[in-house]
């Protein structure tokens, strides 16, 4: 006999505790949550969905981005983002702000630049965070055609433009891997920069690992796949890492999600 109310109530509360761990650690990082509230212009909206706690933002009816305020969860998402950050820091892709405003709180960052292709995204900003303007340079610009130098260059942009790659018949959402690592090199070409990194690259570096390990019947370390990405897509300006950082960086990104869904699916 096996007691499933038993089993369930002791998987909410070790996931409530896996929560409030991550909430501190998110706090030992500095992190501040962002400001945001309902709007509505044009095509740009901007709704709160009660049940999950989370905001979500549509462009043109389209869901763009959510944020869900009581675990932070896309936070973690960006870890690697943070932990990467020195000097000027320039981040394609505004959405809610998530990661600028975690960065303005790092002392080794001097300076945060974000180009941003939508208008009415930057406009939202202005009417319900103008202070962020003052500590952050936003330029209206699509990051393709953007050209300059900075100590560190951060890619999160093309969520939609990745999706849209996909075949029809895919989850539009998905992002297309070599669309990412393209685009990346692409954009790198333009932007002079000491380090970089892209989302999703962790989530990348680690599916690639498992994949080609069990394929190949053996362990094939994210470190090797790391450094072929390097390679093949000449994204020269990736830092050096060990397999512990990029373990660290694949926990962050997959941590809440992972541990959510063993107990809850």
């Amino acid at each position: 006999y096996i007691d499933y109310g038993k089993y369930r109530m002791d998987a909410y509360n070790k996931c409530i505790g896996f929560s409030l761990i991550m909430l501190r650690l998110l706090d030992q990082l500095n992190y501040t949550p962002p400001n945001l509230k309902l709007y509505k212009k044009d095509s740009c909206e901007v709704t709160f969905d009660d049940y999950n706690q989370m905001y979500r933002l549509f462009i043109g009816g389209e869901d763009y981005m959510s944020y869900r305020i009581k675990d932070h969860d896309e936070a973690y998402e960006l870890y690697s983002h943070y932990d990467l950050a020195k000097g000027h820091c320039i981040c394609t892709g505004l959405g809610f702000g998530v990661r600028e405003n975690w960065l303005l709180t790092k002392k080794e960052v001097s300076k945060v630049t974000v180009l941003e292709k939508n208008k009415e995204v930057i406009d939202y900003h202005k009417y319900i965070n103008p202070k962020l303007f003052d500590d952050v340079e936003v330029i209206h610009i699509n990051a393709y055609d953007y050209k300059g130098k900075c100590d560190t260059l951060l890619l999160d942009h093309y969520e939609d433009e990745a999706g849209n790659a996909k075949l029809e018949s895919a989850p539009k959402k998905i992002v297309n891997d070599m669309f990412v690592l393209q685009a990346a090199s692409e954009i790198s070409d333009n932007i002079e920069c000491d380090r970089m990194w892209m989302w999703t690259l962790e989530l990348i570096v680690a599916e690639r690992s498992w994949q080609r390990s069990c394929e190949e019947g053996s362990y094939v370390s994210k470190t090797s796949v790391y450094n072929e990405i390097k390679t093949e897509f000449n994204l020269n300006n990736l830092p050096d890492l060990t397999e512990e950082e990029l373990n660290l960086y694949y926990f962050m990104y997959n941590s809440w999600s992972s541990f959510s869904s063993r107990y809850f699916k």
